[in-house]
């Protein structure tokens, strides 16, 4: 093999190192390309030291980043990519004028893809616009969590999406195919240590398989709505006064009628502002130092009560 080339969708980081590994002999190229933006398109040889760009347009190619209102952006900056060639025969839907127009900007299609250009002119992919979680007004792009979850040894394969959430509106949640056994907590863990608390996935579905279409990219929307709803209230009672007052405390900040001791305080829609609210009554009711991670850390009502009774017996107390 003397050429290797990777389309379609992002490629994982890790990956590269993998395929130089296997194709020792092999040239490596990242190219990025749109069955409507015809010949349009930009490629990039493999550079360690930007694994994740997708290069510079070729062939009478251009590309362009724009803001919501169409204006160029400048380098660093993220918005929509924008391709065309030059000189290029126009394309459009068949038999579908709307959405032409709605795909094309004079001879420039909209890609819908969310994107920046370095101080090079290399084309940097950050994630489909649509594919983008808007988590109490803050954006996240699912392509940098899934990139976070490829680099734990046990994953295989991850896909990242929104899931409703009754205060912020998206929240964070993932599918994952594991080569190895692991945990939910484990994968929120490992990636806590690489990205900012907003973006660790609160749930997280293990499956046999990513749903795919017939270019190998992973069908999202399906994955949306095979997990859209919340869990169901667990059933488990306290088993101690304790692990009665941490619920009584969950069911009011939460505003909900049931709470098991065995749910996930996110899980139930909880957010970083409630997990805080919560960790302050426990620490007055309990007179208890708990940390502000402390429902990050513990988040079932069993978990937080056990923290809380170990703390209690500290002779230091507050």
């Amino acid at each position: 093999v003397q050429r290797l080339t990777l389309s379609s969708a992002p490629a994982p980081p890790g990956l590269w190192g993998q395929l130089a590994t296997a194709f020792p002999h092999a040239a490596l190229f990242n190219a990025y390309a749109l069955t409507e933006s015809g010949s349009a398109r930009t490629v990039m040889r493999y550079d360690p030291a930007r694994p994740e760009s997708v290069g510079h347009p070729v062939g009478g190619s251009e590309v362009r980043v724009a803001d919501e209102a169409g204006a160029d952006l400048p380098a660093g900056e993220t918005g929509e990519i924008l391709l065309r060639h030059r000189g290029g025969r126009g394309r459009q839907y068949y038999r579908d004028s709307a959405a032409t127009a709605a795909a094309f900007v004079g001879d420039w299609l909209r890609t819908g893809d969310i994107g920046y250009l370095d101080g090079e002119g290399c084309l940097h992919l950050v994630d489909r616009k649509k594919d983008v979680i808007i988590r109490g007004g803050l954006n996240i792009s699912s392509i940098e969590i899934e990139d976070a979850l490829y680099g734990h040894p046990a994953v295989a394969q991850a896909a990242v999406f929104a899931m409703a959430h009754p205060v912020l509106g998206q929240d964070v949640a993932a599918a994952v195919v594991t080569r190895e056994p692991t945990t939910a907590r484990e994968l929120q863990a490992f990636v806590r240590t690489l990205l900012a608390e907003h973006k660790v996935p609160r749930r997280i579905h293990f499956v046999d398989s990513l749903p795919r279409d017939d270019a190998g990219k992973v069908r999202k929307r399906e994955l949306r709505e095979r997990f859209a709803a919340l869990p169901a209230p667990g059933a488990a009672s306290p088993r101690s006064d304790l692990e009665a007052a941490v619920v009584a405390v969950w069911r009011d900040v939460l505003g909900l009628a049931t709470v098991g001791v065995h749910d996930d305080f996110f899980a139930l829609g909880g957010h970083s502002l409630a997990a805080t609210q919560v960790g302050a009554r426990l620490r007055d009711a309990f007179d208890v130092e708990l940390p502000v991670t402390a429902v990050f850390e513990w988040p079932t009502v069993a978990e937080l009560a056990a923290a809380v009774m170990d703390l209690s017996a500290q002779p230091s107390g507050r």
